[in-house]
């Protein structure tokens, strides 16, 4: 029961550190790239109730349009890197108050034609083209105003639909690499997992329900 009882709040606390860190380690993401560490993304396992707990905005939406852009140096000696700002057409707001549209800006992209130009990719950042439907849970915006996915791409998920019209979210990790959130060992690939869209959403909204009780409670001191 003890060990449990540690690992349960081990996890709350890697969770807790996760969202910090997605709006802060981005800062240092030229540095990485640079030196050569940024080959893959890592990010600890998460669920669903994980997820919940570390987004700031949380939609299920169609992407509108994808501007990529030279993102403004922060320093006269840092180099200036390519971000995409991504409008959305939202279908489900689960929270964040999105309102019907909305926008939001995350690094990578390219920026020239094809006789040249200039392009960034970030390991396990999934990108998002005009028409796909995705599932997302976002970061509040760093210092740059980027609001990353949480767990990479844990926090954006595709949706597809079937012949039917079924909607069904695809969980795949592409190049992310997940780690155990009680002990940091990297844990084995799962398959692509396919997963009932309306199922999922009745289950995050009871999720979010109980978060938004809990900070209303945290807010009046009870």
């Amino acid at each position: 029961m003890r060990h449990a009882v540690q690992t349960n709040t081990s996890r709350a606390s890697a969770v807790k550190h996760l969202a910090r860190r997605a709006r802060t380690v981005w800062l240092f993401l030229p540095a990485l790239l640079v030196v050569g560490l940024a080959h893959a993304g890592t990010a600890l396992r998460l669920d669903w109730p994980d997820l919940v707990q570390a987004s700031d905005l949380a939609v299920h939406a169609r992407v509108l349009r994808a501007t990529p852009r030279l993102a403004a140096a922060s320093t006269k000696h840092e180099s200036r890197i390519v971000e995409t700002e991504y409008e959305v057409i939202v279908l489900d707001d689960l929270r964040g108050n999105a309102g019907r549209q909305c926008t939001f800006v995350q690094p990578g992209g390219f920026v020239g034609d094809s006789s040249g130009g200039r392009g960034m990719m970030v390991p396990g950042l999934r990108t998002m083209k005009p028409g796909d439907e995705l599932l997302l849970f976002l970061s509040a915006p760093s210092v740059r105003g980027w609001r990353m996915p949480i767990g990479l791409s844990q926090g954006s998920m595709p949706v597809l639909r079937d012949v039917h019209g079924k909607a069904w979210l695809s969980r795949e990790l592409g190049c992310t690499t997940l780690l155990d959130a009680g002990t940091g060992v990297p844990t084995n690939p799962t398959p692509v997992e396919r997963i009932d869209l309306d199922e999922t959403m009745s289950r995050l909204r009871a999720l979010f329900a109980v978060r938004a009780k809990v900070e209303r409670a945290l807010r009046e001191g009870r």
